[in-house]
């Protein structure tokens, strides 16, 4: 939900696929990783594919939808997922123009790094009928901060904190017509750099996959430090973990630049254990695997379910290696299996099992 005045307005949604296709983790993946469904305000885009739409994985793409009516102030974005979970990168809104109304300019934006903590925001607005301008500053997001003149053209912020903050200005004309604009402000550390943590979900229960993004820290970043607190780890900017056992993870981003400077983050994951009658969860619990061994975890399996075997396939479907239960069986819920002398790639393990159909894992080698 938006905030925007009533009226036909042109909304561009701007998407890029970051993980699925992308070399690392998500290399695997491509057309089909990520689909579903875009709506806003009735007009919809059905089984959208960002990959597919942008001929590619780290590629931007924009939809456009024109003519979008909004009635009760308020621009309802809907993304309802059907694979994954949905990605958005930014929302333009292009606000309809009322004859004689005011325009607001809230200014450029700006980047200021401590120990200076402190701006001066210089906004304007014009009337095309040459009316009386009166003027309102609001802060809409970001860390605590003192506004002194928020009802003149120059906003002064003090006391800021690292982050990146949000302030309208609002400009109001003697007819009582409106208009907005917004400026944003970011504060780095005295480092230069600030790390910023985002994942969803949040909560779930086990196994519960996560989709990390810090590629929207702050500052010249040459390097990503993900420590999920579980025993794993991740260079990527925008990883992805599978948290096995039930409890809260204080997972944490360090983020560091060309000349060593670093800083560091943390967001909570809280995972519950998995609900009764859950559907069993066959899942590799690091992809690529660690150390030569790919590790197999079967979750929530009633008493009678049992692996009969399991099957090593490469890209072009050729049988590499069989295994029975008991060659790679650990505990009840794991399995152990050797990759070490796998080439780099992509395999295919298929895993037969006594109830239902066969299970196929892809598994991308990297040693």
């Amino acid at each position: 939900e938006i905030p925007v005045a009533n009226g036909a307005h042109d909304v561009n949604l701007h998407f890029a696929e970051i993980y699925f296709g992308v070399p690392g983790a998500g290399s695997a993946g491509g057309a089909g990783s990520r689909v579903f469904n875009i709506d806003v305000e009735g007009q919809r885009i059905e089984n959208y594919d960002i990959f597919v739409a942008a001929e590619g994985g780290a590629r931007a793409v924009i939809e456009s939808f024109t003519g979008v009516n909004v009635t009760d102030e308020s621009l309802t974005i809907t993304l309802i997922p059907i694979t994954e979970y949905p990605k958005i990168s930014g929302i333009e809104i292009i606000e309809p123009l009322v004859a004689g109304a005011p325009v607001a300019d809230a200014g450029a934006d700006q980047e200021i790094s401590l120990p200076q903590n402190s701006v001066v925001l210089i906004g304007t607005g014009t009337d095309a009928d040459g009316g009386e301008i009166s003027f309102g500053w609001t802060q809409q997001s970001g860390p605590d901060a003192t506004l002194v003149g928020a009802d003149t053209a120059e906003l002064s912020v003090s006391n800021m904190l690292p982050g990146t903050y949000v302030f309208r200005l609002n400009v109001t004309d003697d007819e009582g017509d409106s208009d907005f604009d917004e400026v944003s402000v970011t504060v780095l550390p005295e480092g230069g750099i600030l790390a910023v943590a985002e994942a969803a979900p949040t909560t779930g229960n086990a196994p519960l996959e996560v989709t990390f993004t810090g590629s929207n820290s702050l500052g010249e970043i040459t390097s990503y430090l993900w420590d999920f607190k579980d025993g794993n780890t991740s260079a990527q900017a925008d990883p992805a973990n599978i948290f096995i056992a039930e409890g809260t993870y204080d997972v944490e981003l360090t983020v560091t630049d060309a000349g060593g400077v670093a800083n560091t983050t943390t967001i909570s994951i809280v995972v519950s254990d998995t609900a009764e009658g859950d559907v069993i969860g066959v899942f590799l619990e690091q992809n690529p695997p660690k150390n030569g061994i790919a590790i197999i975890r079967v979750l929530n399996q009633p008493e009678n379910f049992m692996m009969l075997g399991m099957n090593v396939h490469d890209l072009q479907g050729r049988l590499l290696n069989s295994y029975l239960p008991e060659d790679i069986l650990v505990n009840d819920n794991r399995y152990e299996v050797p990759v070490h002398i796998l080439k780099p790639g992509l395999y295919f393990f298929e895993i037969a099992v006594n109830q239902g159909e066969p299970i196929t894992l892809k598994v991308l080698i990297k040693n």
